[in-house]
Order: C-alpha cells, then structure tokens, then sequence
C-alpha cells in the first residue's frame, strides 16, 4: 500500500471525503437512526450517505482478526481502499449493516430523488 494524499488519484473532490469522514462520526453519534445524509454544500447534486458501523468486540474478531470478509465484486464493484486501486475488504457487521439499508425502501427512494443517476459510497470503518 502507498502513500497518497487525500483526493490523490481519485475523481472525488477533498470537500467529499471531508464530509464523508464527518458524517461516519455523526452516524456514530446517532444509532437510534439507520442511516444519515447531508449534502454538499458547493453542489445541488452530491449527497452523502452515511450510517453507524459497530463497535462491539464480538463484531470486530468474529471469525477472523477484525471480522474481515471478502466482498462480492459482482454486488459492490466500487468497494476500494481510499486513493489506491485495490479491492478492499470489510468487516463482516458493518457490511451486514450496509445491506440492511440497502433494503430500506426510504433509502432507496431518497437515493434516487437526491443523485439521479449518480450513486457514490465511501465507507469509512
């Protein structure tokens, strides 16, 4: 793995992962929500998204040191380490977490009428 700065190499402006990075904090702070969004402020056409991960220890080692899977390229084709192109891995409660909103009906809808035709996720963990 490389160095890279932040916004290096990739087509996401800093103002983006900024954002991505404070909103995985607000989720943190608001698990009663299932997910959060919030959007750019210097666009009318980017949202992010964003929802709580876990922080128990039995969801951190299951299985394996830090609950590792492999992710299924053909379902999440974007899921990359931040700046490099490598395929990422995840940790196996935060990624049944993402699904989980993925089949919220609200979520979906509100995907659709904040970004149409454009869907980006950044993870943080």
């Amino acid at each position: 793995m490389g160095i890279v700065k932040l916004g290096e190499n990739m087509e996401i402006k800093e103002e983006v992962i900024m954002k991505a990075c404070s909103m995985a904090m607000k989720a943190h702070k608001s698990p009663e929500k299932q997910y959060l969004s919030e959007g750019i402020h210097s666009s009318s056409s980017e949202v992010v998204f964003s929802f709580a991960g876990s922080l128990s220890v039995n969801d951190w080692f299951a299985g394996s040191a830090f609950g590792e899977m492999k992710v299924d390229l053909q379902f999440f084709p974007s899921l990359k380490y931040v700046g490099l192109d490598q395929t990422g891995r995840v940790n196996e409660a935060f990624f049944k977490r993402f699904e989980a909103v993925l089949a919220n009906p609200r979520f979906k809808v509100e995907v659709t009428q904040s970004t149409p035709g454009h869907f980006i996720s950044i993870s943080i963990i």
